[in-house]
């Protein structure tokens, strides 16, 4: 009888536990796998104002391609490929850090004509389902964006300039 007892209780306290750990699993997984559950692949453009040209970044599970607006592209992987992902994240689905912290109209008006831009758009399947788009200036208002923002643009603006 006793060792009955103790296989109950052997069992009952690891079930216990392997529910708590797979629950804790799935939550870590909801919290850093929006990409992989909701989206299957995320296309990033980055228009160039100084240069005129477009670049497409395109972000599946395991790879990310970088097309130069020549026909040539590269494949890009590993730290590169997740600190993206990790940009991707923390502003555009998470929402944790927000772009812009401060927006002021200006006093004086600048004529710059066009600005750099990033978009970034959602796919399941082949259709979009999100995107949005940033405009990296504006004539009328000072723009103040967040320290890790202005990250991601060098970087992105670094991976696209390896092609020129």
């Amino acid at each position: 009888m006793k060792i009955l007892m103790t296989c109950v209780l052997f069992l009952v306290l690891n079930c216990s536990f392997s529910e708590k750990k797979l629950s804790n699993r799935n939550q870590c997984l909801q919290e850093f796998g929006m990409v992989q559950k909701k989206y299957d692949s995320c296309e990033l453009k980055y228009w160039d104002a100084l240069s005129a040209y477009e670049y497409t970044i395109s972000i599946f599970k395991d790879s990310m391609i970088v097309d130069y607006n020549d026909g040539r592209s590269k494949r890009v992987d590993g730290e590169e490929m997740n600190e993206i992902k990790d940009y991707i994240d923390l502003f555009f689905l998470s929402k944790k850090i927000p772009i812009e912290i401060d927006r002021k109209k200006r006093n004086d008006y600048l004529d710059v004509g066009s600005y750099s831009s990033l978009s970034v758009s959602f796919y399941k399947k082949g259709n979009q389902m999100e995107g949005k788009v940033v405009m990296l200036g504006d004539d009328e208002y000072e723009i103040t964006f967040h320290s890790k923002f202005e990250e991601f643009v060098s970087v992105v603006r670094s991976l696209v300039s390896e092609g020129r």
